[in-house]
């Protein structure tokens, strides 16, 4: 089985609700969001994917989701969910263990086969004072199945 990485720059990072944020700078360095807490904390952060379905003459599998960047200790980031075509197939809780710090975390994204296109979606809550959260990039792992198109 063949693997084949997939990344995408965080300057992509689309705000679900970008009149909650203080502010949203895309740049080289990749998208930053700074927003205040309640009474509207919460905000999504949606990261498209350039998703092959099929590569040669075999169907395609989601294997790993990979995600960069950095979030204060007035942001928390919640959940990741891997979404395709707008259904949910793997999600992923943070609780408290990504606040204050970079990160670079992976996770097994449920070995999926993949029949559409793929936003990566994190759910972040910004605390009060204002909060601040940084994408530096995802990436997504597929295996070529032996599954013929």
């Amino acid at each position: 089985m063949s693997r084949y990485d997939f990344w995408t720059h965080g300057v992509n990072t689309i705000v679900q609700f970008p009149e909650r944020a203080k502010s949203i700078e895309h740049s080289g360095g990749g998208t930053e969001i700074k927003q205040q807490g309640s009474p509207n904390d919460t905000n999504w952060l949606h990261i498209p994917i350039p998703s092959p379905t099929v590569l040669g003459s075999t169907k395609v599998a989601v294997s790993r989701v990979r995600i960069r960047g950095t979030v204060d200790n007035k942001a928390l980031i919640e959940e990741l969910q891997i979404l395709v075509d707008g259904e949910s197939k793997s999600t992923h809780p943070f609780g408290q263990s990504l606040t204050g710090r970079q990160f670079d975390q992976g996770f097994n994204a449920g070995d999926f086969i993949l029949e559409g296109g793929l936003v990566v979606s994190l759910r972040v809550k910004f605390l009060n004072p204002q909060g601040k959260v940084t994408i530096r990039g995802v990436g997504i792992r597929f295996e070529q199945l032996p599954i013929p198109v």
